[in-house]
């Protein structure tokens, strides 16, 4: 339930403790650090010091999140189980159901957060 930051030698530079069930890292092209609680049906956008700085929970809408990308558009890929949706605007956000891609049991959905000015 915590996050370790090692240098390229290995050694701890970072504990971000406290997390729970992050399964999943990725960093977007701007170095902004996003993770998937799988457990929580959460993800997470993390802060320069490893503090949850925004945590998007939709039961209805991630089911089990054990990965995430980032895209260059701003969009969020998040592999989970169950039905593929592609998200738009704002969470809660409209979605539509889109085709299964992946292996049986996982999908990717694609999100589009969008923050007010």
């Amino acid at each position: 339930d915590r996050i370790q930051v090692f240098d390229r030698e290995g050694r701890v530079r970072a504990v971000w403790p406290g997390l729970h069930s992050v399964d999943g890292l990725c960093a977007a092209p701007d170095g902004t650090l996003y993770g998937s609680a799988g457990i929580d049906h959460a993800l997470i956008r993390f802060d320069a010091a490893g503090r949850p700085a925004e945590v998007w929970i939709e039961p209805t809408l991630f089911t089990y999140p054990h990965a995430v990308a980032a895209g260059r558009d701003g969009s969020l890929y998040a592999a989970a189980t169950g039905d593929v949706w592609e998200v738009t605007g704002n969470l809660p956000a409209q979605r539509r159901n889109l085709p299964r891609t992946g292996p049986e049991g996982s999908s990717v959905r694609k999100l589009r957060v969008i923050r007010p000015a």
